[in-house]
């Protein structure tokens, strides 16, 4: 940019001035011209860099995770297991995700529910979605049961407001 190219010419300038006649004038000049095109070469790759995050996190595919339901087991286990998932779905390349901690700063999930008139099922989700910006939503359900425990996970496009994909595990 025009910028950094002035500062190159000023800074070959006094370079060469100080080789032509050394005197310890020319030489603290340079010495500080150093240190300030040092210190633009620096703001201007910490600036290139923020750019790309923005750029990055602008191309992200949004996803909200949201807390487990939990069925006979305590809320510690739901919450470990809800903070699990999320860190794994924060993993993937190219996901921005966003946890129920999060979401329930922006806005009262039972507030939000109450006020669309809808219940807990993948349309009402997929409208809380849209008011959050997000592509899809993961739901999904921790139980115990006689026979074990089950989780339940669901991918839900919030565009179409239908289950994409659902994951049933007896552990």
């Amino acid at each position: 940019d025009a910028g950094s190219v002035m500062e190159n010419v000023a800074a070959l300038e006094v370079a060469e001035a100080v080789a032509k006649t050394p005197s310890p004038q020319l030489k603290a000049v340079a010495q500080e011209q150093a240190k300030v095109a040092q210190k633009a070469k620096e703001a201007r790759r910490e600036s290139r860099q923020r750019e790309c995050l923005e750029q990055e996190e602008a191309n992200a595919f949004r996803v909200a995770v949201y807390n487990l339901e939990r069925v006979n087991l305590p809320e510690g286990m739901g919450k470990i297991v809800s903070d699990a998932l999320l860190a794994e779905v924060r993993k993937l390349e190219g996901i921005s995700a966003i946890g129920m901690d999060e979401i329930e700063e922006m806005i009262q999930h039972e507030v939000s529910r109450q006020t669309m008139g809808c219940e807990a099922d993948d349309a009402c989700l997929a409208e809380i979605a849209g008011a959050l910006g997000v592509d899809e939503i993961i739901t999904g359900r921790m139980s115990e049961e006689a026979a074990g425990r089950q989780l339940l996970i669901r991918r839900i496009d919030q565009a179409r407001a239908e289950a994409i994909n659902t994951v049933n595990q007896r552990l």
